[in-house]
């Protein structure tokens, strides 16, 4: 196992670089106007805007969505769960 006092520095230089490299996948489509993004996400592909997260269906390629879907895919989302406080 690895730990943090045991990475030399080429290891730490890749690791840093393989998560760049995750990060810069992760946006797949902006629509700045609107306050939409396309994300890439641990479980697919999904439309943000900011407050509410909706999948995107198989049918529809992610980079080829249009504003107009993925406003509906926002319209139809369900808001975010409340969580509760812990006391």
């Amino acid at each position: 196992p690895m730990g943090p006092f045991k990475v030399d520095e080429a290891t730490a230089q890749r690791l840093y670089e393989e998560k760049l490299e995750q990060n810069a996948k992760k946006d797949i489509k902006t629509f700045a106007a609107e306050g939409l993004n396309v994300l890439n996400g641990p479980f697919g592909a999904y439309v943000t805007d900011g407050s509410k997260n909706a999948r995107i269906p198989k049918s529809i390629v992610p980079k080829d969505i249009t504003l107009e879907q993925a406003k509906e895919l926002i319209a139809k989302a369900k808001p975010p769960k409340k969580r509760k406080k812990s006391k």
